[in-house]
């Protein structure tokens, strides 16, 4: 089973999967339903059949269906069918959202999503822990990459409703029509259509008869644009002058396979196989009859009965239930996959020795656990042959520890070279040995290995250690067992220290915490955050702290851009205070930092559209990012002005834009950049450097997209931005020469130039039709050959362009 946690994601088969909403099942807790929404490219749904939930029970593909209700094992859940290798290829991301009419997510036991394979075995399972005042939450979804799909465990909610969730996707919620005078007053959510009643379009003719079958494959095409959803169905709900209606598919138990771990509650039909054809619909009020898989495969499914009737859910009798498999582990972390397993592997000896662990570690694999027992001496030093970094190299104070190895890439056997001046015992462990670190205190000495799979904490660390030895506790974390072969974060480091007593914030699980240096004896206690404020602030997009961490940003509209107002105290100006961007290789690029970004302003994340981000801050003191909806950037309409690293919205055809420093002083680097959604890449308008010239440059715009101008600068920088005529660019002429950035509009057939400047950085770029850079001319030696259009020069110094003749 692979456990995820918030913003995690992880590969799942390119098969038909099952998808369970489930919660525990608790006497009066609220219930949840469940949807599946179908989004293009753009992130938005294409039309109203895009849309599968409890009241349209099936996509007109038939790749996405809502297959009812199961319960067992004191659970309770809705079930989703995702027939992966039929999802048309227009569709991009498939969400997993559920709704609650009776109640608030926060109020919900146990909820949870669980990604089931054909054999049913669990593929993903996530945990919501940190729902609160949400009535509407988008707990997964399953997205294109490379060829394959993955499943994101989003975990967003929404106070505003399904409605507030689906506005976010491109659908027009549609308002609930007056009642007619005199008409008696209708429950909320029993004005909602029927099971099997697709949401109606204003002016769309009318509604499906209830019983009139499922839609047909290719009956209708889905509507482009934003569709109105005008509500929900609930399960069990009773619609005005009728009976509960029951799920459209009754629940079937599902036999277990030998050996095979399955959820503890019943999927509600058979594997996931793919769907037939549907019937043609027939008469009104009645049902159409789906055939079953032979019974040799799957029980017999309930026969259906007449309309407005209940059919009852089948619940499998003791005698034939299936047995029901909990793993031993129930919080065994994930990694994107399972850890190598293998039995303990013991190795003796005495003085120096070199051992092969003849264990077939596969490429690329996760850390594991080494652990050491010496006799008479507490020095011990392995390591690796080759390797700069030991494995040991310390005292050991009660003759044991425990230490993180990492096997090469190459995966094989591993080489061990032992030195020690007595008799050893080396142990090599799985990484599921490493000790639990739970509530409550852990007593030991020397070096060990740790796993935390719970909520952010606070661990309090005592040590004392009368040498006044090193101590140090580090972690490790990520969404990959190869993140988890990165060099560690720094949580304590004393040097010379006698005593350590601190306290600091463990982020939430999965994570490794190893003790990495150290001959003291040390207590760790978690305790439960108690900064409650400073965790609802980063439940709404708020994200403080200090000292240098690691942390990831999650979205609040998956697949949309979001601004980012930051601030660095206290923090001079320089390359060395930074907030970097971390992909998921581990790799860092640079994303804000002080010098060109002052320390206070406000940016652009999530350009492309991701659900997630990691981003890694380097600064000793405090610091905090807020997210914020995009439509708080101003929008350009005319000249703008403003002062310090500030984002704008553009909405105009593509254009050149003046940019102008208007401070007095000459206090850093003034830079202009468009970013267009979901394109993911930013153009440079123009480089001011620290002069007071004004610069001229092309405002790239996506006419599929959304276009966003950077400014950045120090906080204390002014500035203005004015929109430009074309006109107002120079014509190429027998000699045209300019200062810095500019443009230059070529009218005339292809000709030769050359092209000089005094700086050592000279670029010429041809622009498209939209304004991006298609083409550098400057990336040949010798004459520079153009074509009619528009020319971006980047330079530093005084520049000239000369055609040739």
């Amino acid at each position: 089973m692979t456990h995820i946690t918030k913003g995690a994601n992880a590969p799942v088969p390119t098969t038909p999967l099952r998808v369970a909403v489930g919660r525990n099942r608790v006497p009066g807790a609220p219930s949840v339903e469940a949807a599946a929404l179908l989004l293009d490219a753009a992130g938005s749904v294409r039309g109203d059949a895009d849309i599968v939930f409890h009241g349209q029970v099936s996509h007109p593909s038939g790749a996405v269906r809502h297959v009812g209700t199961g319960e067992g094992g004191g659970q309770l859940a809705e079930w989703l069918e995702l027939d992966l290798p039929r999802i048309e290829q227009a569709v991009q991301r498939v969400l997993i959202a559920g709704s609650c009419d009776d109640g608030v997510f926060g109020q919900v036991p146990g909820l949870f999503a669980q990604v089931v394979a054909p054999g049913g075995g669990v593929v993903a399972h996530y945990d919501v822990t940190d729902a609160s005042s949400e009535t509407a939450f988008v707990l997964g979804e399953f997205y294109r990459r490379d060829g394959a799909w993955r499943f994101r465990a989003v975990g967003q909610g929404y106070d505003s409703g399904l409605a507030g969730l689906a506005t976010d996707f491109g659908v027009v919620v549609a308002e609930p029509a007056a009642a007619a005078p005199g008409a008696p007053a209708v429950a909320p959510g029993a004005g909602h259509p029927a099971p099997g009643t697709p949401p109606v379009m204003p002016g769309a003719g009318p509604a499906v008869a209830p019983g009139a079958g499922p839609m047909v494959p290719g009956a209708a095409a889905p509507v482009s644009g934003p569709v109105p959803l005008t509500g929900v169905g609930k399960t069990g709900a009773v619609p005005a002058g009728g009976t509960a209606s029951a799920p459209s598919a009754p629940a079937v138990a599902e036999p277990a396979l030998p050996g095979t771990a399955v959820p503890a509650f019943a999927p509600p039909a058979s594997t996931p196989a793919p769907v037939p054809a549907a019937p043609a619909p027939g008469p009104a009020g009645t049902v159409p009859t789906v055939a079953a898989p032979s019974p040799a495969a799957v029980p017999a499914v309930a026969a259906p009965t007449a309309a407005g009737a209940v059919p009852p859910v089948t619940v499998p009798s003791p005698a034939a239930e299936p047995d029901v498999t909990v793993p031993a582990d129930a919080d065994a972390p994930s990694w994107g996959g399972e850890p190598f397993e293998f039995e303990p592997l013991t190795f003796t000896g005495k003085n120096g020795k070199t051992i092969v662990v003849d264990l077939p570690f596969p490429p690329d694999s996760g850390p594991v656990i080494l652990e050491a027992k010496v006799q008479e001496f507490h020095f011990l030093h392995v390591q690796i042959p080759g390797r700069e970094d030991d494995v040991f190299c310390t005292d050991l104070p009660d003759y044991y520890g425990r230490a993180l190895l990492v096997p090469p890439r190459k995966g094989g056997p591993v080489k061990l070279k032992v030195r020690h001046s007595g008799k050893w015992e080396l142990t090599v462990l799985p990484l599921s040995a490493a000790r639990r670190l739970g509530a409550g205190t852990i007593e030991g000495s020397g070096r060990d290995v740790f796993l935390h799979t719970g909520p952010a904490s606070e661990l309090k660390v005592r040590a004392t250690d009368r040498h006044n030895g090193w101590f140090q506790l580090n972690y490790h974390a990520g969404d990959t067992l190869d993140e988890l072969r990165r060099p560690a974060e720094e949580l304590v480091h004393a040097w010379n220290g006698r005593r350590v007593k601190e306290t600091v914030r463990i982020p939430e699980g999965p994570l490794l915490l190893v003790i990495d240096k150290s001959r003291h004896q040390w207590e760790l206690t978690v305790e439960p955050e108690k900064n409650r404020a400073a965790s609802k602030r980063r439940t709404a997009g708020v994200y403080e702290g200090k000292g240098d961490k690691k942390i990831t940003l999650v979205s609040p509209r998956p697949g949309r851009p979001s601004l980012v107002r930051y601030e660095f105290q206290d923090a001079g100006h320089g390359y060395g205070v930074e907030a970097r961007s971390v992909d998921e290789f581990g790799d860092e690029t640079d994303w804000l930092n002080t010098y060109a970004h002052g320390v206070r302003g406000t940016g652009l994340t999530f350009g492309s559209g991701a659900a997630a981000r990691d981003v890694r801050i380097k600064y000793s003191g405090q610091w905090s990012l807020q997210l914020l909806p995009e439509e708080q950037a101003p929008l350009i309409t005319g000249p703008v002005e403003g002062k310090g690293t500030t984002v704008l919205r553009y909405q105009g055809p593509p254009t050149l834009m003046t940019v102008r420093r208007t401070s007095r002083k000459k206090e850093g680097r003034l830079t202009v950049h468009a970013w267009n959604h979901p394109y993911g890449k930013s153009a440079i308008i123009a480089d001011v450097s620290d002069r007071h010239r004004p610069a001229l440059g092309p405002v790239w715009v996506d006419p599929g997209g959304t276009c966003f101008v950077l400014v950045g600068c120090p906080e204390s920088t002014k500035w203005r931005l004015e929109p430009t005529a074309f006109t107002e660019a120079p014509l190429l002429g027998a000699r045209t020469q300019g200062t810095a950035y500019g443009v230059v509009r070529h009218t005339g057939p292809d000709t030769e130039v050359s092209f000089v400047s005094t700086g050592g950085i000279q670029h010429l770029y041809q622009l498209d039709e939209n304004l991006f850079p298609r083409r550098k001319v400057t990336a040949t030696s010798g004459p520079l050959h153009i074509s009619e259009g528009i020319l971006h020069v980047r330079a530093i110094g005084d520049w000239v362009i000369e055609k040739r003749t």
